[in-house]
């Protein structure tokens, strides 16, 4: 698990892991060859010390990040070099399903002090990894701790995207969802490549089992707990692969105890692993009621030696404390197999996989934007639109201008890379030192001359430009103020031409707008699909079979299943007026717009009804029917706008 010496990690990115635990993402991302573990921040003393054992390279504070001096003392290190990523799992027992999803934890808000974290580094990109139930769990006033994420690294000039992995599929001998959250700043979004398949499927191997973890093992570990009397008995009756539900029925009460009530969610009691199946996902201890962990064969929980294996760890990792104290790091660890995945998505977003023999200066340089570490050139959004060069064809480049030279400049805004990202790229592989000049006007806007030299070097098919046009359109939402071209030489952000957004996306993408909308869709649903359409692996329709397959929704968009949505329903002399699912603050929003489209009359009123009430909205006059104003986009629960006739008012003087 060590991390590479200083002399080689120096090209490396350089990374720092909060709530690092005894390690377990850390020693993922430094498998890859692309990462070097500079940090890391850990409050429990046992697991701390177990980070230093396995990142000798790296400064671990033992500290409470919601006090000042710990934040200070994990940001010294990048004093003088940056941090690259910055990584954590946020303590994930407050927003865990089998807890009870408590905002008077104090733990539920240390969310807060990782954005601060990334607020002082500013790094290049963030990792945060988290139990599936991060995505419900909800502040005291309603709003979801995942939007809070995603809002706190929108505000920090963040692109965000999150995606559930299972860990078996990425190799490791257990079975265990994770929600992993990304923010970065440049490249696309980070894929994850699965390696293994539950039935072995698109020509993937089939998960490895418990078997194959342990089947080297002795056969008689030294390093366990062991069950109550009362455990045992119940177990001794099962044999491999099975639970409580196999036991004899006048034995069930004693199996469940209190969780009798809740019988269809207890399948970890009294459980039994099977030898030719993954691992269930381990706990912070194997012999709690709920999820117990026996072993196959053998009358005792799961070892340590097996927990390790089943983690990805090596034999020789080095896990400080006790018994107890050694199961719970274990238990919270992140898979290394699953942390490797995560940092070559990280490095394949930009289109870039490590090789043995690299020395990190290309990943560097494509992460970073720069050639030489001492001036770093950020990239241009705009020039950030199209897919990324395959690493083949940027081989093939650096080769030609190593032996011809540099021979289109690169082309420079506000101090931006806005035209030759990839020439830029090739240059510090091939070790040539590029030419750069200043966008001079031509094309007559920024976009339109990105647009033009792309569109004329790259042979992109109209579903890469249907997914470009979705991307475009983000372009030309920023570069407005309510609707009037924003002008700012500083941020290289100018206008772009006139028109409507509709009508500008697709006068520069040049795709016809059913694919554009398709587009958004698809985006919509699933950011990795969408990508998968930008860099050429998929076309619109097949992207948008997949992700309607995937994401239980119609071919308009509307969900299909739970959790309902608003809609706006409005009746006007009979006919019946639609919108598209709403959330319900777009419907309210909508409602206050058709109060002004509405036929004048009085005693008119529109009503949004959803879980938490009515909101009723007065009407000021407008015209009969509406348009929808807003996007469409999938709401959380059912609402309607219903007119109330005349009749139904109380009388209004003349």
């Amino acid at each position: 698990m060590s991390n590479r010496s200083s002399t080689d990690g120096q090209d490396r990115l350089r990374v720092l892991d909060l709530f690092s635990g005894l390690g377990g993402l850390s020693a993922g991302l430094a498998s890859t060859g692309g990462f070097d573990i500079v940090a890391a921040c850990e409050i429990w003393k046992p697991a701390a010390d177990s980070f230093r054992h396995n990142h000798p390279g790296a400064v671990v504070v033992e500290g409470d990040l919601t006090f000042e001096a710990p934040k200070r003392q994990v940001c010294q290190p990048f004093k003088h070099r940056k941090c690259d990523v910055v990584v954590g799992g946020v303590p994930c027992q407050s927003y865990s399903l089998a807890g009870n999803q408590d905002p008077e934890d104090p733990r539920f808000w240390l969310y807060e002090q990782f954005l601060e974290v990334v607020k002082r580094l500013t790094p290049s990109a963030v990792i945060i990894e988290n139990v599936v139930g991060i995505l419900t769990a909800e502040t005291p006033d309603g709003a979801r701790v995942m939007g809070r994420i995603s809002d706190g690294l929108h505000g920090l000039g963040y692109s965000v995207g999150h995606v559930k992995a299972n860990a078996a599929d990425y190799g490791t001998p257990q079975s265990r969802e994770r929600v992993v959250i990304f923010g970065w700043r440049r490249g696309g979004f980070p894929r994850l490549i699965k390696t293994h398949d539950g039935r072995g499927r698109r020509g993937l191997p089939p998960w490895r089992t418990f078997r194959d973890a342990v089947r080297d093992l002795p056969e008689k570990p030294k390093d366990f707990v062991r069950f109550s009397p009362r455990q045992l008995d119940l177990l001794m009756m099962l044999k491999p692969g099975q639970n409580w539900q196999n036991l004899p029925e006048e034995h069930h009460a004693k199996a469940l105890g209190s969780l009798i009530e809740f019988p269809g969610g207890t399948t970890g009691c009294c459980r039994r692993l099977a030898w030719d199946e993954p691992s269930p996902t381990l706990m912070t201890s194997p012999t709690m009621r709920k999820t117990c962990l026996c072993h196959p064969d053998q009358h005792r929980p799961l070892s340590i030696q097996e927990y390790t294996r089943l983690q990805d760890l090596p034999d020789d990792c080095v896990i400080c404390g006790t018994l107890s104290d050694r199961y719970r790091q274990l238990g919270n660890a992140v898979p290394v197999l699953l942390g490797r995945v995560i940092g070559l998505a990280v490095l394949g977003g930009l289109g870039i996989q490590p090789k043995p023999q690299d020395t990190g200066r290309e990943i560097v340089a494509a992460i970073e934007g720069k050639i030489d570490k001492a001036n770093d050139l950020p990239i241009h959004p705009l020039a950030l639109l199209f897919p990324p060069m395959p690493r083949e064809e940027l081989d093939a480049l650096a080769d030609d201008i190593r032996k011809n030279g540099l021979i289109e400049d690169i082309v420079m805004l506000a101090d931006k890379i806005l035209d030759g990202v990839h020439r830029f790229r090739a240059c510090g592989i091939a070790g040539v030192k590029p030419r750069f000049r200043n966008w001079d006007g031509e094309g007559g806007t920024p976009i339109r001359f990105v647009m033009s030299r792309n569109w004329a070097r790259r042979h992109l098919t109209p579903s890469q430009r249907a997914a470009i046009a979705v991307e475009i359109e983000k372009v030309f939402a920023r570069e407005t103020v309510r609707g009037r071209p924003r002008k700012d030489g500083k941020d290289g952000k100018i206008a772009i031409i006139s028109g409507t957004t509709r009508d500008r996306t697709a006068g520069v993408a040049t795709v016809s707008a059913r694919y554009v909308q398709d587009a958004k869709l698809i985006a919509r649903l699933s950011p990795m699909l969408i990508e998968d359409v930008r860099c050429g692996r998929m076309t619109i329709p097949e992207a948008k079979r997949e992700a309607i397959r995937t994401s239980g929704v119609s071919g308009s968009g509307e969900t299909g299943g739970s959790p309902p949505t608003h809609r706006v329903e409005l009746d006007v002399l009979g006919q019946t007026l639609r919108s598209p699912t709403l959330t319900e603050k777009e419907a309210t929003s909508l409602a206050k717009e058709l109060s002004r489209r509405i036929a004048q009359g009085a005693g008119i009123s529109i009503s949004v009804a959803g879980d938490n009430g009515t909101v009723i909205v007065p009407l000021h006059g407008g015209e009969r029917g509406f348009r929808d104003p807003m996007r469409r986009r999938a709401g959380s629960s059912s609402g309607e706008i219903r007119r109330r006739s005349r009749a139904d008012q109380p009388s209004r003087p003349s």
